[in-house]
């Protein structure tokens, strides 16, 4: 009886540093890219996309009757690097004004102790930000 105690704790314990080191660190909040409603990054990107100290500066364009519209910062991360970007919650508008934001975030920690950052937009734009 215990030979089979002791076999079914060594099993639990290697099915543990198995699962463990299947691991990897996802955004808490959602790991699908998803942008939300209609926007776009405005021009230069290498302009309106910036990193000071420990956050993410970006300045967003979007059509609408009002400003400013939310948004909501995702990222997630894998051994070496974290990706990160934008999903804009407020509906599109039938307005044809242009509004431009800045949308400021302090990045976690988790993303900033990586050694390589990605920066994602609408309209497949990517931008290496550290590497």
């Amino acid at each position: 009886m215990k030979k089979h105690l002791n076999l079914f704790i060594l099993f639990l314990f290697l099915l543990m540093l198995f699962l463990l080191s299947c691991q990897r660190s996802f955004s808490p909040v959602n790991t699908e890219v998803d942008f939300g409603y209609r926007y776009s990054i405005r021009p230069p990107i290498n302009s309106n996309v910036m990193l000071k100290n420990d956050s993410l500066l970006v300045q967003v364009a979007y059509s609408g009757c009002s400003s400013p519209h939310q948004f909501e910062f995702h990222y997630y991360t894998t051994d070496g690097e974290a990706t990160v970007w934008f999903t804009k919650l407020t509906p599109d508008q039938s307005c044809e004004a242009y509004f431009t934001q800045w949308l400021r975030v302090k990045l976690p920690s988790q993303v900033v102790r990586k050694s390589k950052l990605i920066f994602l937009a609408p309209e497949d734009v990517s931008l290496v930000l550290y590497q």
